[in-house]
């Protein structure tokens, strides 16, 4: 289950014109950034994924995280956080294998990193519930 969702929220960002415009280009990672790019992109990963045991047919619910990084400050961080939000929040993602039930935006998270070479790093994040049904 996890592996798909994280696809299908890949594709409806991949998807936002207005995100890749932004981002210059399609710089959407699940879970691991190649080394040696720079910022900004977004970084896709599970926080947590179970399934539920409401009734005989098979669902699941999945906490996803979308963190936008940029070193431009915290109000490109925003942005580009703002735009997967309308990407995602009441979305429809494809999810091979399962139907989507809902995708909401949970709660936002933001901050400032400093790296070890004295680089500023500005973090938004929003976290997604989705909860979903075998096909």
């Amino acid at each position: 289950m996890r592996p798909a969702i994280e696809d299908g929220a890949y594709n409806l960002l991949a998807a936002s014109t207005a995100l890749v415009a932004a981002l210059g280009g399609t710089a959407i990672y699940i879970r691991d950034v190649p080394a040696g790019i720079v910022p900004p992109y977004i970084v896709l990963d599970t926080i947590r994924a179970q399934d539920l045991n409401l009734c005989p047919h098979r669902m699941g619910e999945s906490l996803l995280s979308a963190q936008a990084i940029t070193t431009d400050g915290a109000a490109a961080a925003n942005t580009l956080d703002g735009l997967c939000d309308t990407a995602l929040h009441n979305s429809d993602p494809s999810i091979t294998g399962w139907t989507s039930l809902h995708c909401w935006r949970q709660r936002h998270l933001a901050y400032r990193e400093i790296a070890a070479d004295g680089r500023e790093y500005f973090h938004a994040e929003g976290e997604y519930y989705l909860r979903v049904t075998q096909s």
